[in-house]
């Protein structure tokens, strides 16, 4: 065991103890009336014990120490970081032991030694490290050092404030079958074909004339030729949008810790905003928490991290109502968008949540409903007990109506590594939901 002593700068090791009664013994030596030889060797060793302890006090002083890393990682990826130590002017450092404070991960302290660091010098040391612990932002660092004399007799350590962030994503899982509507490889926010009458640029078919169609829209040579009027069907192009909103109140909320309902939905909505990333569209977030929070839409890699941060250190609570609140927004998204609810299935009003999915299905507007099933997580609220899906059906029976309604719902358990589509989900989806679907 090794005891420092700030005053002093010592190690109280039993080699050092040693070392200090043999340095007693020669200034003792020095004292007594002994040969010219005695007294030579004695003065000789302290004072190179003399010149160790000043050249090596504040040998510290001139480090500097740069820490370089990824801002944003996913929970359970790897990263490597990079630590950049300079010497700056002074003696050479000896032996110099640097403990990095990695909080993101299990083993928090991730030690290395230099051997030698002379005046001037740089020194790149990489390790790499696995971010294990939950999302949220995390501060990195600090960085402690610690150097000691060639024979290891006297020793300096510092605390060097190098203090980074790193934001741990929630881990976005598999969602199974799950597709993001629109071209998946169109440069630039995808866009989906509603196919209507009106403007557009391209003509996709012909067909007779019905009266309240527009004149300018008559095309002549078809309608000679087969000598009845016929207008052109042109396509108008509607920028895809998808709007995830989920439900992060209080009530929603079975479970602690990273094994909760809620946690469930922020890995569900990570997944789909990273994908409906990928697929080139617009995307919005909304979530009931203590009070309604909405990002408006937008697109990029800027957008997307935007959500991502929120999502990574938001904290389920509140009493705002999902269904009054947040969903009514739904509405108001354009033709050929899709509205993602992510729900625990306890606390879903259903009948509610039924007639809210026809409006927006005969809006031309898509839903998928992620489904949570609370079955297998610990009720924290006295009140969860007494609303445990009051007059509704079971979770089953729950899945097949939300179908029928046109929705295409995707149950979401406790332990599964992704979202199965439910059998009659794909049937129940209208025609124009599927147009471009990847």
């Amino acid at each position: 065991m090794l005891r420092a002593d700030p005053r002093i700068g010592g190690v109280f090791s039993s080699r050092n103890i040693l070392l200090a009664g043999v340095g007693f013994l020669f200034a003792w030596l020095l004292l007594l009336p002994a040969a010219p030889a005695q007294a030579a060797l004695a003065g000789f060793l302290l004072a190179a014990g003399g010149w160790l302890w000043l050249t090596h006090r504040g040998q510290l002083q001139e480090l500097r120490i740069e820490r370089h890393h990824r801002p944003r990682v996913f929970e359970n990826d790897p990263l490597t970081v990079t630590l950049r130590v300079v010497r700056g002017r002074g003696w050479p450092v000896q032996m110099l032991e640097i403990e990095d404070q990695f909080g993101a991960s299990l083993q928090i302290a991730q030690r290395h030694l230099v051997p030698g660091l002379h005046e001037g010098w740089e020194v790149l040391i990489h390790y790499p490290v696995v971010a294990e612990r939950h999302r949220g932002l995390y501060l990195i660092g600090p960085v402690n050092v610690r150097a000691a004399d060639p024979f290891g007799i006297f020793h300096e350590q510092r605390q060097i404030e190098t203090l980074t962030r790193l934001t741990v994503y929630p881990r976005a899982q598999p969602l199974g079958e799950y597709t993001i509507p629109g071209p998946e490889a169109a440069p630039g926010p995808s866009l989906d074909v509603a196919a209507r009458l009106g403007q557009g640029d391209e003509i996709l078919t012909v067909r007779e004339y019905r009266p309240g169609d527009p004149p300018a829209r008559i095309h002549w040579r078809t309608s000679a030729r087969r000598g009845a009027l016929h207008v052109m069907q042109l396509n108008r192009t509607v920028q895809a949008e998808l709007a995830v909103y989920i439900d992060l109140s209080r009530r929603a909320r079975y479970g602690l810790g990273g094994e909760a309902t809620t946690e469930l939905a922020i890995t569900a909505a990570t997944s789909i905003l990273t994908r409906a990333h990928e697929a080139r569209h617009r995307v919005s977030l909304a979530y009931a928490q203590r009070e309604p929070v909405f990002f408006p839409p937008g697109s990029g890699l800027a957008h997307l991290h935007l959500l991502l941060d929120r999502l990574a250190i938001v904290e389920p609570g509140g009493e705002t109502d999902f269904w009054r609140h947040i969903v009514p927004r739904a509405l108001e998204l354009p033709a050929g968008s899709r509205a993602v609810l992510i729900v625990t299935a306890g606390v879903m009003p259903f009948e509610a949540a039924r007639e809210m999915v026809r409006r927006l299905v005969a809006r031309q507007v898509g839903v998928d409903l992620v489904l949570i099933d609370e079955e297998g997580f610990i009720r924290i609220y006295k009140d969860q007990e007494v609303d445990l899906r009051r007059g509704q059906p079971g979770f089953a029976e729950l899945v097949e109506a939300l179908s029928q309604s046109g929705a295409r719902v995707f149950p979401l358990r406790r332990g599964a590594a992704e979202l199965p589509p439910h059998p009659v989900a794909a049937a129940a989806r209208p025609d124009w939901s599927r147009r471009g679907a990847a």
